[in-house]
């Protein structure tokens, strides 16, 4: 929702949630990052590529080549 909306503003917060213990969490802040974060935001986001869970992994294969992609 956050990144449909394009509020850059919440990006602090969403960068927080990235790393979180929920599963779910981590992959729509990954997700989010990829639609609204900026090139910066790629460390982070590449480290959803070793994640465990297989829905956070395939995010950040997406956010990482949204970015890129720009």
């Amino acid at each position: 929702m956050i990144g449909k909306r394009n509020d850059v503003r919440l990006l602090p917060q969403v960068r927080t949630y990235a790393t979180n213990t929920t599963d779910s969490l981590r992959r729509c802040a990954i997700a989010t990052l990829g639609q609204i974060g900026a090139p910066s935001d790629l460390p982070l986001i590449r480290a959803g590529l070793t994640d465990p869970n297989r829905a956070v992994k395939m995010a950040a294969e997406a956010a990482v080549k949204r970015i890129e992609s720009r």
